[in-house]
């Protein structure tokens, strides 16, 4: 079984490669120490604690480029523990099959996309 739970903390420390990295226990702990002694019997079963990298995704103009559109994860970015990227790209897709039905001819599409 895999549990997730996290806090958020800032930092000033420049952006590394690696955008996850494994801490030691006493980290994770730590992090938690206010928490009920219920929900502290479940952190400490844990094995190989890492910490995620949360970054901000810079703001991009259009999600659309030519004949591409960014769908799912690639235009929502989230954590991969949310389990939301397949709900956000099957969203995505219902809402461009609402604003493009079959017929749509290509020189339509811009004028859809915009008056959306």
């Amino acid at each position: 079984m895999q549990i997730v739970c996290g806090t958020f903390t800032l930092t000033t420390k420049p952006e590394r490669a690696d955008w996850n990295e494994e801490v030691p226990l006493d980290t994770l702990r730590a992090g938690f120490e206010d928490y009920g002694d219920k929900f502290l019997s479940v952190v400490k079963l844990a094995e190989k604690p890492r910490v995620w990298q949360v970054r901000a995704m810079p703001v991009i103009p259009t999600w659309i480029k030519a004949n591409v559109a960014l769908l799912g994860d690639a235009a929502h970015a989230m954590f991969p523990t949310y389990g939301q990227g397949f709900a956000m790209g099957l969203k995505d897709a219902a809402a461009l099959a609402t604003l493009l039905p079959g017929g749509t001819k290509a020189s339509q599409i811009p004028a859809r996309l915009k008056a959306s």
